[in-house]
């Protein structure tokens, strides 16, 4: 499967990989600061959201909302801007998020850019969606900050920079403690990888040879044994290539390169 694929198949399917992201953040910017609960008794708007009651919590926000100022009326903003996405109302969601781009708290202002980077994500816009993502990774912290960098790789492999996406990758398996989300990053990073490619050759007995010429050298500094490949190319002629090593990332190929003090150069392998 092609990196990224799953997140271009459907909206529902980037909701639901969004679902986490959105409690985690929730939970932590906002549970703990609400103070506003309706009277008689009925949760405030977080606590409904909190529990999937999205039409319910939607409504709760619009009244805390009205009858709030300041850090609070953002926060019931918020809320009912994650609410209305929840519900695939991305129009409505977008116009209580934007605003909140800009908030001086760097958790709702997070928050914010998070869910509208999602948004871009669904209707394709993924330059806007990676540059959304990755300043929401910048701003929230902990499980919050490893998924929305984690969505940055996404949308930077589908905007075609697979070296930018590592690096999201990269940082949001730094920050999370989630071993699901651990799991899934460490696939990711292994759909980019890279070789040293020593020859491509019109004969398996050259390739061979060739193979043989560099196999003590990759040993020595434990890139172990060279592989020859069959490629076929677009014109339909068949080559056999050389490959020595595999490495998660450009720098870790080229710095083997340079040790082996050989011709070679390194290319990168996609699942």
């Amino acid at each position: 499967m092609r990196y990224g694929t799953r997140m271009i198949e459907s909206g529902r399917i980037v909701r639901l990989i969004a679902t986490g992201l959105a409690l985690a953040s929730v939970a932590v910017s906002l549970g703990a600061c609400a103070q506003s609960r309706q009277t008689g008794g009925s949760a405030d708007a977080v606590a409904l959201y909190e529990m999937g009651q999205t039409e319910e919590a939607y409504r709760a926000a619009l009244r805390e909302e009205r009858g709030a100022s300041g850090a609070a009326r953002e926060r019931a903003a918020l809320t009912a801007g994650l609410s209305a996405h929840a519900m695939n109302r991305d129009a409505e969601a977008s116009r209580w998020l934007r605003p909140l781009s800009r908030s001086r708290d760097q958790r709702i202002a997070g928050r914010a850019d998070a869910t509208l980077g999602l948004i871009a994500m669904a209707d394709s816009d993924h330059e806007r969606a990676a540059s959304l993502l990755e300043r929401a990774g910048r701003l929230l912290k902990g499980e919050a900050g490893a998924r929305a960098h984690f969505h940055a790789a996404e949308a930077y492999a589908l905007s075609g920079r697979p070296e930018t996406a590592r690096l999201h990758l990269r940082l949001a398996l730094a920050s999370s403690t989630d071993a699901a989300l651990r799991s899934t990053i460490r696939e990711r990073l292994g759909e980019f990888s890279y070789t040293v490619q020593m020859g491509a050759f019109s004969s398996m007995t050259n390739a061979q040879r060739a193979a043989d010429n560099v196999r003590r050298s990759a040993a020595s500094i434990g890139l172990g044994e060279p592989m020859i490949v069959e490629h076929t190319t677009a014109a339909g002629s068949r080559l056999w290539l050389v490959h020595v090593g595999r490495f998660t990332s450009l720098d870790d190929a080229t710095r083997a390169r340079v040790r082996l003090g050989r011709q070679g150069v390194v290319t990168s392998l996609k699942r």
